[in-house]
């Protein structure tokens, strides 16, 4: 599951998905607009198992 927070003046995703049945949460920030998050976060998570 993605979601996205603005953050003061930048935007951050969040990713949380299950590996090996442990919970794995990925975090990235600092993007200028949501349009940005959202394109990095969909690149991210078609290359996490």
């Amino acid at each position: 599951m993605v979601r996205y927070f603005k953050r003061g003046k930048t935007w951050q995703y969040s990713i949380s998905r299950m590996v090996n049945g442990k919970s794995d949460l990925i975090r990235k920030g600092g993007f200028t607009t949501k349009k940005e998050a959202q394109a990095v976060a969909a690149e991210n998570k078609s290359q996490t198992p």
